[in-house]
């Protein structure tokens, strides 16, 4: 799921142990029950920053303990696709708007609550 960073996460990168917002940029459903709206808050920690080896190329951060809150639920999230598989994620700047966008997945299984 793509989100984008608010605060504490720019174009000039971030620093380790710094805290990072985020905002979901589209909505996150499963068999077509929306869970989570665009706009939704998450925020984590930044854990390690990788710089690009060359201009142009993709930089990558490590996140870590980073929740998504969707309605009453907290949703962990984790930067690789793989279950417990740990990596950096890469990162892209959005051009219009010089805000930092990442994908993370859902890192284990939440229970919603009926009617959310």
């Amino acid at each position: 799921m793509p989100l984008i960073a608010v605060d504490g996460f720019s174009a000039e990168g971030a620093t380790a142990g710094q805290t990072v917002t985020f905002v979901l940029a589209e909505d996150l459903t499963l068999r077509g029950k929306v869970l989570a709206r665009t706009g939704d808050v998450a925020s984590g920690q930044v854990a390690q920053v990788s710089a690009a080896n060359a201009p142009g190329e993709a930089r990558s951060v490590a996140l870590q303990r980073v929740t998504l809150r969707a309605g009453s639920v907290n949703v962990p999230l984790r930067s690789s696709q793989a279950r417990g598989a740990v990596g950096p994620v890469q990162y892209k700047e959005l051009p219009e708007s010089g805000k930092i966008e990442v994908t993370l997945f859902v890192a284990e299984n939440v229970q919603f609550p009926e009617g959310q």
